[in-house]
């Protein structure tokens, strides 16, 4: 519910969804990509988190030297059509 509130029902009332608003294969995403699991912390221990990727209308435009693994490492999210820029 708190994703939608953030992503989707803002694209519908500015009359651009469904193109934004949804992480689906030829929607323009911005988001960020956390090291972590950011619901599994403790709110204190949320200071630590630092951001693995940015990406901006699907293209990666930062990452971070120390990156991510597991999920969401880079071949997953090529498997879900992000482009990373080279």
């Amino acid at each position: 519910q708190a994703l939608t509130a953030y992503t989707e029902n803002p694209a519908r009332l500015a009359g651009n969804w469904p193109q934004v608003g949804a992480l689906d294969p030829g929607c323009a995403a911005d988001l960020v990509v956390w090291n972590t699991d950011l619901h599994a912390l403790t709110p204190r221990a949320l200071a630590d988190a630092s951001p693995a990727w940015t990406l901006l209308d699907g293209m990666i435009v930062f990452e971070s030297a120390a990156g991510v693994s597991g999920p969401a490492a880079p071949a997953a999210l090529a498997s879900r059509g992000v482009e990373g820029r080279s």
